[in-house]
């Protein structure tokens, strides 16, 4: 049954001739090892194209719906972050290749006739692969790739007469927009993969013409002999110098194939294959309980914000890139940039294509090795100098540390509201106090203001703002105990870390004189002493928390018209008159002195923080410096913020608190609430009874 099966398929289609005659195909025998590099190659090629069509199937190209996508294929996909980490790796690998494989053909002068246009069609392989890295970089719409891209494509511009054209072309107008984002699919899908299968298949079949020349000329010669036809194995492959593809070179392609298949899962798999089998949030050895998108294949970075006052400090290019970019750091300004960037690599890779005809001359091939190893050193060296460069630039790990720490940050939104909103995730992102707030102290706050530990000299990372000479307080531990404490303390408040920065005129401020000069006669009264001063710092503590003033209640075994804050006891309130603080402050009902200091009622909270940033000069009758920030109504273009700005630093000064409503404020609102239901309840009956 089966023969007739074969015989049937053989009449109809010649597979089985076919079959045979690739399996009896020859070759030379110490050819073997190049001989895989191609089959590796086309081994890849097929990877990713499984892996891409998968990959294809749930991308959506478009700037609110390519990274959203690709969000959804790595976190939430089943096994979404192997696919397109096999996917990614597969195509380093790919490229990684080529450069092997050429590198063999070079050093084998295997260049020479007849096998220039194999030597061509390898290097097209090559070139082919990167254009596909290239392309494939963007489609996330991630901040780093958007960022490397927009670099790349802007040399365009530096191309006379048609630069400008061809950068248009290139990203469908004037800036990166949705249209790159469907060219460069185009192009990663119908240029450069489709080109790579076009390639490896004229590359096979010129090979196997010039292998098949080489070969006869050989045979012809008496120095190779014909095996016999059974004398297929590996043994018989040493006595005749001869090879055929079953099974030899079919063995050695399929443990090749196989051995780079392991490399991509290994790599895939964060370096460890025990990952491979990870689908479910891990508790990894910091404590952090994290998603497997998050730290295996690909890790997924921001997404792309494209507002030209972002910064890209973390962007950098993949290692088949990282040489040119260093090449580019180091002789920028030395040359225009359309010679740098185009004229001295086109003539640079233009040496190789000759290399057929420059080795047919004297001393041609040592030329080619020596111009090979040269150019080879020069890259690894300016690669391995841009990773070194990075490792030791503060800023750019600075940058790589926030670029992680959005990407967590993303995620845990994500989580917190079960899924991406419909504005997508830069919306969310823009609209989250503990992404903004960093950038907004930054661009508003960071040129007077410090924001770090003062007990950690070194402490860096995201979010840590320190000067050399501090024009304002610090901000750091702002509004915890121990930073409202620190405005009682005669050494503190005139530190740099307070009042004691350049040029403050309020060192010289009633403040600084009280702590000075008055605090200390309070704290050596036997009556007050520094029992009543902590009462006060509690206190303020407390009114930071809050989200609404206490409401004022009658005072406990007081007069008539005596009120004292709900949930505030006695000895408390009359602190803040006995060391004199109402002098100056107002607080609640309290307002002994001048008014002179900023309000103490809610001191502190997110609604004080709010008002103090909108118009600090409204808060401090001695305002040093500080601008007004909302000053205006909504929407004025005279706010240096919008509401919506204001609220998310000042959440963020606050490290995020969620002010509390006092319960019993709560009690005493709902208790008035009942009382004014009863006294119109009771109001209603007397109007029924006199009716």
């Amino acid at each position: 049954m089966i023969s007739k099966f074969l015989q049937w398929l053989e009449d109809r289609t010649g597979l089985l001739t076919l079959l045979n005659a690739v399996g009896n195909r020859r070759w030379a025998a110490f050819l073997m090892d190049m001989k895989m590099w191609p089959a590796i190659m086309a081994f890849l090629f097929v990877v990713q194209a499984v892996t891409g069509f998968i990959l294809w199937m749930h991308y959506s190209p478009g700037t609110q719906s390519a990274y959203e996508s690709v969000f959804y294929i790595q976190n939430t996909l089943w096994g979404g972050w192997l696919l397109r980490g096999i996917h990614h790796f597969s195509a380093q690998c790919l490229v990684a290749s080529a450069i092997f494989y050429l590198l063999r053909i070079l050093f084998m002068g295997a260049y020479k006739a007849p096998r220039e246009v194999v030597f061509w069609l390898a290097m097209l392989l090559f070139f082919f692969g990167l254009g596909a890295c290239l392309t494939g970089d963007l489609l996330p719409w991630t901040q780093n790739g958007y960022g490397a891209t927009q670099v790349r494509v802007k040399y365009l511009t530096q191309i006379p007469v048609v630069g400008q054209m061809l950068y248009e072309l290139a990203v469908g107008g004037e800036t990166v927009n949705n249209l790159t984002l469907t060219r460069f699919l185009a192009l990663h899908i119908g240029v450069f993969a489709a080109g790579l299968l076009g390639l490896l298949v004229v590359h096979g079949i010129c090979d196997a013409r010039a292998e098949r020349r080489w070969l006869n000329e050989k045979l012809k010669s008496g120095e190779f002999q014909v095996p016999e036809q059974k004398a297929n194995s590996c043994g018989g492959c040493r006595s005749t110098k001869i090879a055929r593809w079953w099974s030899c070179q079919a063995a050695v392609n399929a443990l090749a194939c196989s051995v780079m298949m392991l490399v991509v899962l290994y790599l895939a798999s964060g370096r460890n294959f025990s990952n491979l089998f990870v689908y479910s949030p891990q508790t990894l050895e910091s404590g952090e309980v994290m998603n497997p998108g998050q730290y295996l294949g690909v890790p997924l970075g921001p997404p792309a914000d494209t507002s030209p006052t972002t910064s890209f400090g973390s962007a950098r290019p993949e290692w088949t890139f990282r040489g040119l970019y260093q090449y580019a750091l180091n002789f920028a300004g030395k040359f225009s940039e359309f010679i740098l960037i185009f004229i001295i690599p086109s003539f640079l890779v233009g040496i190789f294509f000759l290399m057929p005809f420059i080795g047919q001359l004297k001393y041609g091939h040592l030329f080619n090795l020596g111009y090979t190893v040269f150019l080879g050193v020069a890259l690894v060296t300016l690669t391995m100098t841009s990773y070194r460069n990075d490792a030791n630039d503060e800023n750019y790990q600075l940058a790589k540390q926030e670029e992680k720490a959005t990407a967590s940050r993303l995620f845990e939104l994500v989580s917190e509201r079960g899924g991406l909103t419909p504005n997508g995730a830069l919306a969310m992102l823009l609209s989250d106090w503990k992404t903004q707030g960093p950038k907004l102290f930054a661009a508003h706050c960071a040129t007077c203001h410090p924001y770090a530990p003062a007990t950690d000299a070194e402490a860096t990372g995201p979010g840590i703002f320190r000067m050399e000479e501090s024009m304002a307080p610090n901000l750091y531990s702002y509004p915890s105990r121990e930073w409202i404490a620190g405005w009682f303390d005669k050494d503190t408040i005139r530190s740099p870390e307070y009042y004691g920065y350049k040029d403050s005129p309020l060192m010289k401020g009633g403040m600084v004189e009280y702590v000075r000069d008055t605090l200390p006669e309070f704290l050596a009264d036997e009556d007050l002493g520094e029992a009543g001063l902590e009462r006060i710092i509690d206190a303020l503590y407390a009114e930071s928390q809050l989200s609404a003033p206490r409401p004022l209640v009658p005072m406990p075994d007081g007069e008539e018209d005596e009120t004292i804050p709900a949930g505030m006891d006695e000895d408390t309130w009359f602190a803040f008159q006995d060391y004199g603080c109402t002098g100056c402050h107002p607080f609640y009902s309290l307002q002994d002195g001048t008014g002179s200091g900023p309000d103490l009622t809610l001191y502190g909270s997110l609604e004080w923080t709010k008002k103090v940033l909108a118009d600090p000069a409204k808060e401090f009758s001695r305002n040093d410096r500080m601008l007004a920030y909302h000053a205006e109504a909504e929407g004025s273009d005279k706010n240096l913020m919008t509401a919506a700005e204001l609220e998310m630093l000042a959440t963020w000064l606050r490290k995020g608190a969620e002010p509390q409503v006092l319960d019993v404020a709560v009690t005493v609102e709902t208790e008035a609430t009942e009382s004014a239901e009863e006294e119109s309840g009771e109001d209603e009956a007397e109007g029924e009874a006199e009716e």
